[in-house]
């Protein structure tokens, strides 16, 4: 593919920058490529900044952000997940580009596969200062005295793959150097960068001593968080004295050359200003690097089963973002964590690879936990993070579920598998580590089996799913092919989970799952350890090129038969009884072994609540049960194309006039089971 060929987005950054836009975005739309989109991202200037890009630019393509909290990397990571595009460009607002063929020449570099990103020349502006001058054109020029430096790369007018960027998102812990910290990591990663000396913007400021100061501080801080392998030397001898006697002597040097009065007077005072500050920001930087303890750099995290390099770089990103959202939206003093629970919470979580590139593939399933928050306040937050969750799901492409958890109740939580697995393995991503300290560890062999009856129950629900599309005729190809066997191999999983937990033997890993289905005393058999295998090796690894040739309906009924074979051991197990027909076990006297079964007046409630009055009081034994019930008793009866039924044997349980269609009670089921699972 060649640059003409790729898609293009330019990503622009502004903020009350009326007096140099204009010229900017004027270069811009005179560029001779011209398949590409503008999208800027603006920090809500007010000086007539808007006004100007809106005369360039869609709404659809613009975007505000509060200049007030304003974080670089969260920026720009967000333009990396909103933008569908081959090649991303970064172009300041203030960096006018100073020929036709700026955009050509910088992203051509970009067709060869070793280069992870390029940056282009800057030249200063006609009034600029003598020594902002020189130091533009010592970092730039021909570009040889950059390189004998550790490391350098400007954002202000760069590019590179969105591929690239998806996997090694910009880091959010610095507010100043995000392009340094992510160019050097791209560079130890293998990836060449490129200068590009034909690719040229008029980019420079005349700081005063306090920006200077301000500036080179933060750029210092930056800079021990960036090279805290010791790239560089903090001492005051080599990072300030030194640095700044070699700049006074070069700077008398260029002055004299160009017979320049005012580099001259402004030398000293402005590289005291510079040194002294970045090294007074250095020794701030390390000293918080010491005592930050769970630094992700001390205390690195996996979220994948084997450590993929690209996968763990992505993920990574994706928690980032979620991070800074979600804390953005929690207000500071009820804020207590962000947990990540689930597969990536316990390093298992898995990820597809395509043509070499790395994206999640399972869930993202986060508790946000809150304190001194009442339950109504607990309640309206958990609105506002569903809408986030909804929007963040757009931007990461995976989907996300966000709940809050109140730390006041942490302590009384109920016993369940879900909570067993969170207190077992999981990673806070933000906030107090030991925030779930006060959650009651449960061990895995006395959690009740009725735990696990609802786990095959969620897993079957997504049979019943399956037996819908194929019921309807529904051609499977592409996504809906991949999601059908995605649904066949969870319930796999499921029943290995229902055989370990038959013989008090479960356990969260599933390294430690396989080895123990081995060693039951009651072996599943050898076909269902091959198939578990398989489910595995397809939870870590997906690729649904393996299931092409493959017939649905075949797999279809192989699973369910299976399903149906483990979730009658367990059920046997649970109940102490034999289960001699569905019919039977769809009848309430089977008990189904939920917690909330004790809870009678609130499931009365409910019941009243959510199936109507006339229904609740004329089936009073119903009413006293949690609706989970109900799609319990009903699902192997639905599954089982063998056993004959009548809707009246489902009409009670799912409340719906009997003499319905299998196509009814099907969607009536998934209904409840959707509120209730």
């Amino acid at each position: 593919m060649s640059a003409l060929d790729s898609k293009i987005a330019v990503i622009m950054r502004s903020y009350n920058d009326i007096n140099v836009i204009e010229g900017t975005l004027n270069m811009l739309s005179r560029q001779s490529i011209k398949n590409f989109e503008l999208w800027n991202f603006d920090s809500t200037s007010t000086d007539g900044t808007l006004e100007v890009i809106r005369r360039y630019n869609e709404d659809a393509r613009i975007r505000l952000n509060d200049s007030s909290k304003y974080n670089p990397g969260r920026i720009l990571n967000e333009a990396v997940w909103t933008i569908e595009a081959d090649i991303l460009v970064f172009l300041n607002s203030d960096a006018e580009p100073q020929d036709e063929y700026w955009l050509e020449h910088l992203v051509d570099p970009l067709m060869d596969s070793t280069v992870g990103a390029v940056f282009g020349r800057q030249v200063a502006r006609p009034d600029c200062r003598s020594l902002f001058v020189m130091d533009t054109e010592r970092a730039f020029g021909d570009g040889k005295e950059s390189a004998r430096w550790v490391h350098f790369f400007s954002m202000a007018n760069s590019a590179a793959r969105s591929s690239i960027l998806r996997c090694l998102p910009f880091e959010t812990a610095v507010q100043y150097s995000e392009d340094i910290e992510w160019s050097y990591r791209l560079r130890r990663s293998g990836y060449q960068i490129r200068y590009v000396a034909d690719a040229v913007v008029m980019h420079s400021h005349n700081y005063t001593l306090r920006e200077s100061y301000k500036r080179h501080f933060g750029e210092g801080a930056a800079e021990a968080y960036i090279f805290c392998d010791g790239e560089i030397s903090n001492s005051f001898l080599r990072y300030f004295l030194m640095p700044f006697s070699m700049a006074v002597l070069r700077d008398f040097r260029w002055a004299i050359a160009q017979r320049s009065l005012d580099a001259a007077i402004h030398s000293v005072p402005l590289r005291f200003c510079q040194k002294w500050s970045r090294w007074r920001g250095v020794k701030a930087g390390c000293k918080r690097l010491l005592n930050n303890a769970t630094s992700s750099r001390s205390c690195p995290i996996i979220f994948t089963n084997d450590g993929n390099e690209k996968a763990e770089a992505r993920i990574a990103g994706d928690q980032v973002l979620v991070s800074e959202y979600v804390t953005g939206v929690v207000p500071k003093k009820h804020f207590e964590a962000l947990v990540l629970m689930g597969g990536y919470g316990r390093g298992e979580g898995g990820y597809y690879l395509i043509n070499g590139e790395a994206s999640p593939y399972n869930d993202y399933d986060y508790f946000v936990i809150v304190k001194n928050m009442g339950r109504k306040a607990a309640s309206a937050l958990q609105k506002t993070l569903k809408t986030l969750a909804h929007r963040l799901s757009k931007i990461v492409g995976i989907e996300i579920d966000l709940a809050v958890l109140r730390s006041e109740s942490l302590a009384s939580a109920p016993r369940t598998l879900m909570n067993a697995e969170m207190k077992w393995g999981h990673h806070v991503l933000a906030g107090n580590p030991d925030a779930l300290d006060p959650m009651p560890g449960e061990p895995f062999d006395k959690l009740a089996l009725g735990e696990f009856t609802r786990l095959m129950n969620n897993r079957g629900a997504l049979l019943l799913m399956n037996a819908r599309r194929l019921e309807a005729g529904v051609e499977l190809s592409g996504y809906d092919r991949g999601e059908f066997f995605k649904f066949l191999l969870k319930a796999v999983l499921a029943c290995g989970d229902a055989f370990l937990a038959i013989e008090g033997v479960y356990h969260p890993l599933y390294a430690e799952k396989q080895a123990r289905l081995m060693m039951l005393k009651n072996f599943p058999g050898v076909d269902f350890i091959n198939l578990y295998k398989l489910a595995v090796d397809q939870k870590f690894h997906p690729d649904a090129r393996s299931f092409r040739d493959e017939d649905p309906e075949a797999w279809q009924r192989q699973i369910i038969d299976c399903w149906l074979d483990a979730f009658s051991k367990l059920e046997t197990c649970r109940t102490g009884c034999q289960i001699r027909s569905w019919r039977d076990y769809a009848q309430l006297v089977v008990p189904k072994g939920q917690l909330e079964a004790s809870q009678n007046l609130k499931n009365f409630a409910i019941t009243l609540r959510d199936f109507g009055t006339r229904h609740t009081l004329r089936y009073l034994r119903w009413a006293w049960r949690y609706p989970r019930d109900r799609v319990i008793s009903v699902l192997p009866l639905l599954l089982n194309s063998a056993s004959e039924f009548s809707s009246s044997d489902v009409a009670v349980p799912l409340a719906i006039p009997a003499g319905s269609d299998r196509s009814f009670i099907v969607k009536r089921y998934l209904k409840i089971w959707e509120r209730y699972a």
